[in-house]
């Protein structure tokens, strides 16, 4: 599932509010820019370790269910 759909789900991601805004947000929770927080929801970039766990904990969800992996396709 996409972070922005995760943040939406959870709240953190009022309804009509715009992407760039939540961007910066956890973007700037996590303490990284809000290119990466795009270039991570895109799948063009990935993000540290600590760095996922960090966006995991703002969104209030396992790191699991933010950053799904299956071996078998990757």
């Amino acid at each position: 599932m996409p972070i922005s759909a995760i943040a939406s789900h959870k709240g953190f991601l009022d309804a009509g509010q715009p992407f760039r805004s939540y961007s910066q947000q956890l973007a700037d929770i996590v303490g990284v820019t809000r290119q990466t927080i795009v270039a991570i929801e895109k799948e063009k970039y990935s993000p540290s370790l600590e760095a996922a766990f960090k966006i995991a904990a703002a969104l209030g969800q396992s790191f699991d269910a933010v950053f799904p992996f299956d071996a078998k396709t990757k």
